[in-house]
């Protein structure tokens, strides 16, 4: 007997992909290495020794890697504002209504409001399937109570190792389940769906039998479970509308894990669901590289939850640095040599990425940046055209705070291309907040505290998975996940403090933005989102907002 699939006509219409983007960014990012490499290589002439010149070349590239990610931001807020990427709308073929396998994947994180969404399906033929890898028994008499609640709609898979992370989960199912599922709906323990989720999402599979998965635009709930996340839901929306939507057009489409429907045919194809911890990731490229591809529907929408709180923030995130680097290590050398992806989508592969990785790289540079180059270059020496030089090094905090004329030392052109690094991540938000502007300020400061709070957790999970290459994965919302290492966090505090002081002592004020956030860490994850310790978040986006607009004056001033 033929399956269903076999007897629709695919229209087989070619999904055009462009370059545009990614030449775009590249070309941006090879005028400003062309255009300020020289002038910052210019430290190099001189009687310094070796390690001041490594300090200087380490400087100069990692300086190169934060204007390509900040163009990389302008040219997705640019690029979204004027391309219109919707795919056209098809009517569903009568004939075909496939068999589709929802499968709802928990570890010890049970959600019954979003396991109930999956059953309220304006579609007749799915079954719903909960892949629970829990060994919390409260969770799983929950699932239990769920399961004998809605018996004939719902069935429990477990496996008695827990071997490949969620991808082992999910290929478990697949090999539980009845061949004649030829569709897959994979669901995170928090994934919220519409009705018309499932009959929407079939509609783009009848476009080509080379989309391997469609992908359902993810949307932060209204109500959130904490103030924590509240504030930080924002990053889900802006990060759909003005990164994801492009990428039909204009990058590689990833599969993100949860909210998608993928063609069971091409899994098996593929050999399974990788066994890493970016699964999804990992399941995208292969099926990329076998000559298929992906689509972001933009008129479905998925509800996802944000984490409630920071510790469970930086636990989600460890998950990704650490599987973001084996992905990188393991699977995309493979993608790189691939003659059936275009190097635009390569590029976009590697960009979004390796921007789960920055951390490190950061954190070199504000190392070297200062610590390094002023033992060797001191305020009166530092020469070259992208700085001025100021006529007396700083006596006081009062020259630091009140004769700003005196005593910045960058330049109009290196200072705008370090103002888009900084701000234009913001952008998007801004934006979308604007016309609720204590929302947009709430939000922003928390953004930028985040990102600076994490980045000593993260840089420690690369030098982690450097020595050890032992792949980890936390659930977020796991209930026997394990928390932060409270020796870790001591660790960050005193750095935190560290670093404060050593701002103080050399009057560089860019070191307290971050002390500030190292330090508010464990207050954070131990006392938890409250005052009066919320009513210093707001600090480290102050400090930098503040040094940059005092910068900004005095160029002003000294070009007049």
């Amino acid at each position: 007997m033929k399956k269903k699939e076999n007897i629709l006509k695919f229209r087989d219409v070619k999904i055009e992909k462009s370059d545009a983007l990614m030449l775009f960014i590249v070309f941006s990012f090879l005028i400003c290495v062309i255009y300020f490499n020289p002038r910052l290589l210019a430290l190099l002439v001189g009687e310094e020794p070796f390690s001041a010149k490594l300090a200087v070349v380490i400087f100069v590239l990692m300086l190169n890697m934060m204007w390509l990610y900040g163009i990389y931001h302008f040219g997705h807020i640019l690029f979204s504002c004027f391309t219109k990427t919707k795919i056209d709308k098809l009517h569903l073929n009568d004939d075909f209504q496939p068999a589709v396998a929802i499968l709802y994947t928990t570890l010890n994180d049970f959600n019954e409001k979003a396991c109930q969404t999956c059953l309220h399906q304006d579609y007749s033929n799915f079954k719903l399937f909960i892949c629970d890898d829990s060994t919390d028994e409260a969770i799983k008499a929950q699932i239990g109570t769920f399961y004998r609640m809605n018996r004939d709609k719902v069935e429990i898979l477990r496996r008695l190792d827990k071997k490949g992370f969620k991808a082992g989960n999910i290929n478990y199912a697949l090999s539980q389940i009845d061949k004649k599922y030829d569709y897959i709906a994979v669901m995170d323990s928090d994934t919220r769906l519409d009705a018309d989720y499932l009959k929407k999402s079939l509609l783009y599979f009848q476009l080509s039998s080379k989309i391997a998965y469609v992908q359902a635009k993810q949307k932060s709930l209204v109500e959130q479970k904490s103030g924590f996340a509240s504030i930080l839901k924002t990053i889900i929306d802006v990060h759909w509308k003005y990164y994801m939507r492009l990428k039909n057009r204009f990058g590689f489409v990833m599969w993100y894990g949860h909210g998608a429907v993928l063609r069971r045919s091409i899994i098996e194809e593929v050999g399974g669901i990788p066994e890493v911890i970016t699964e999804d990731l990992a399941f995208s490229s292969e099926a990329r590289r076998l000559g298929y591809y992906g689509i972001v529907a933009d008129d479905i929408e998925t509800g996802e939850e944000t984490p409630e709180t920071l510790e469970k923030y930086r636990k989600r995130n460890r998950k990704w640095v650490r599987g973001t680097y084996q992905y990188l290590l393991r699977i995309y050398p493979k993608v790189l040599f691939s003659k059936n992806i275009p190097w635009f989508e390569k590029a976009d592969i590697f960009i979004s990425a390796f921007s789960l990785l920055q951390a490190f790289p950061f954190l070199l540079l504000v190392y070297v940046a200062s610590f390094i180059m002023p033992y060797y270059y001191v305020t009166s020496q530092l020469q070259g055209p992208v700085f001025l030089v100021p006529p007396a090094i700083y006596d006081s905090w009062v020259q630091v705070l009140f004769k700003t004329k005196y005593n910045v030392f960058w330049v109009l052109d290196f200072y705008l291309i370090m103002f888009v690094v900084i701000f234009f991540p913001l952008l998007p938000a801004i934006v979308e907040l604007w016309k609720t502007k204590k929302k947009m300020f709430t939000y922003i400061a928390m953004s930028t505290f985040i990102h600076i709070s994490i980045l000593l957790d993260s840089a420690k999970e690369v030098i982690l998975y450097s020595l050890t290459s032992k792949a980890q994965f936390h659930a977020t919302n796991n209930s026997k996940s394990k928390n932060d290492s409270r020796i870790f966090l001591i660790a960050e505090f005193a750095i935190g403090l560290y670093l404060i002081f050593y701002a103080v002592l050399t009057y560089n004020i860019w070191l307290i933005a971050l002390g500030v956030a190292f330090i508010l860490n464990p207050f954070i994850i131990f006392l938890g989102y409250r005052k009066p310790i919320s009513t210093l978040i707001p600090l480290p986006f102050a400090i930098t907002t503040g040094i940059m607009f005092f910068i900004g004056i005095t160029i002003i001033q000294n070009m007049f």
